[in-house]
């Protein structure tokens, strides 16, 4: 994570850049994000050419764009994430399967953005969780883990993390949603593999492999 000096009560500070060829919006929430003591924007620009050489840390936040989203090959040593007011199911998707690593609904407040730009620079996917139990069900729709059980990809997701002793709230952070979300989701997972508890879940996760589908 950037650390590039220490916020509030110590914590890190992570480089945040801002590209949206919309002066006004890009504006709009960089304004919002230098009301942050843990998030420090060090360049904003309309396009990827203006801004500066920035370190393999920093966090860069794009405008949703009105065509195709053209991947993180855009800016590919910094992890990317895509900010829109209109955000619809199918764009969600597409940019997340595009490789960008969060996605913000804006107007945000502080503390949205702060999570989403921490949770990023730290790896993880996060979702804003305004648009969470929506994009879970659009992408779970059809759409089964490998391996049998009738397990859709977020319930293997949740699943499998439990060998490692994450607590609900966790492995939302892990997954970018929500705690209540996750609860659901094992709960679905439990009644199709047959588990009576937790510790039961991932002893069979282990056994029968079903972090390695």
């Amino acid at each position: 994570m950037a650390a590039t000096a220490a916020g509030d009560k110590g914590q890190p500070i992570v480089d945040l850049v801002v590209v949206d060829p919309d002066e006004l919006r890009r504006e709009g929430l960089a304004t919002i994000a230098r009301r942050s003591s843990r998030v420090k924007v060090v360049a904003t620009s309309g396009s990827v050419a203006g801004l500066p050489r920035l370190r393999k840390s920093t966090v860069a936040a794009f405008a949703m764009p009105d065509g195709p989203w053209p991947g993180p090959q855009v800016l590919p040593k910094v992890r990317t994430f895509v900010f829109s007011d209109r955000f619809t199911d199918a764009e969600v998707l597409r940019v997340l399967g595009g490789g960008a690593k969060g996605v913000l609904r804006t107007p945000c407040t502080t503390v949205d953005l702060e999570h989403a730009a921490h949770s990023i620079a730290l790896g993880r996917t996060w979702i804003d969780p305004m648009l969470a139990n929506r994009v879970v069900a659009a992408a779970s729709r059809g759409q089964r883990a490998p391996g049998g059980h009738g397990l859709t990809s977020q319930e293997q997701r949740a699943l499998v993390l439990l060998p490692r002793g994450l607590t609900n709230r966790e492995i939302g952070e892990e997954m970018g949603i929500s705690h209540e979300t996750v609860k659901t989701h094992l709960r679905n997972a439990f009644a199709k593999i047959g588990a009576r508890n937790r510790h039961h879940a991932a002893r069979i996760v282990t056994e029968r492999g079903l972090d390695e589908t």
